[in-house]
């Protein structure tokens, strides 16, 4: 059976590897079984149900065998499944063994930032989400403005082809007048511009987050607090503009707002 699910995966039938592997732990003995294990998880991992694998690498480390594969895993697992606090846990405990392994060391620099930095984090204080928030915005703007450089595309702060305010103490006021015209098609992260348009434009996401960047006060969230939900639709439409211009994040926190943008649009928590 082992032969056989090995066989499924490699032919790309995740389905049917998994309903093998599913009969197949069943057929696992009770003791002496942590390779078998071990294998099982690895073979769930690779059949895209991260949930099973974790399950199974579980047991795995309730064995004696040496622990890095079983631990290496169950943080991959994890991490797959959007449980980051325990897949931080696995890889941390995994980097301790391993020095060199560059997946593992970059999965938990994603997963560190991500528990850090991510806005829509469960159980956050208004403070700590605002100040997150404010914090993501700026790092997308700034890739943003990198990635305008490096592609040579054009910036400006307009948003449905007004400028922003430029006098002092206006600016506030101004991007709340142009938010709330453009506050369906800013929650849905598409362009204001570009209405039929599904591709996210980087020149015209840039112009509404930094609009909203200028709105961002406590003060003024007190009377728009919408617009804390609107930036942070804004981040993850920036971070997808900018991936879409210029490619892939190497890493860093722009690498981890991809992930929780992804996830959002994929529906997951």
């Amino acid at each position: 059976r082992f032969e056989l699910c090995r066989f499924l995966v490699a032919e790309n039938d995740a389905a049917s590897a998994d309903s093998e592997l599913i009969a197949l732990q069943s057929e696992i003995p009770p003791r002496n079984s942590a390779p078998l294990h071990q294998q099982a998880a690895e073979l769930f991992l690779r059949a895209r149900d991260p949930n099973r694998a974790l399950e199974e690498f579980r047991r795995a480390l309730a064995g004696s065998r040496g622990p890095f594969p079983a631990l290496r895993g169950a943080g991959l697992a994890a991490y797959q499944m959007h449980d980051y606090p325990t897949a931080e846990r696995y890889l941390e405990r995994a980097a301790r063994e391993s020095k060199h392994d560059r997946q593992l060391a970059d999965t938990l620099d994603t997963t560190r930032l991500i528990l850090a930095w991510n806005p829509e984090a469960a159980g956050l204080r208004d403070t700590e989400r605002r100040a997150r928030v404010r914090h993501d915005l700026a790092q997308a703007i700034s890739r943003a403005e990198a990635c305008a450089k490096s592609a040579g595309v054009t910036l400006s702060v307009t948003v449905a082809g007004q400028k922003a305010a430029s006098k002092p103490g206006s600016q506030e006021s101004s991007a709340t007048r142009n938010l709330s015209q453009n506050q369906q098609t800013a929650a849905n992260g598409s362009s204001p511009a570009g209405a039929g348009n599904s591709a996210p434009n980087l020149a015209t996401e840039y112009a509404l987050a930094k609009n909203l960047q200028a709105g961002l006060s406590d003060r003024n969230l007190a009377r728009h607090p919408e617009m804390l939900n609107q930036a942070i639709d804004a981040i993850f439409a920036l971070e997808t503009a900018a991936t879409q211009k210029c490619g892939e994040p190497a890493g860093g926190l722009d690498k981890a707002l991809e992930v929780l943008g992804q996830n959002r649009q994929n529906g997951a928590p």
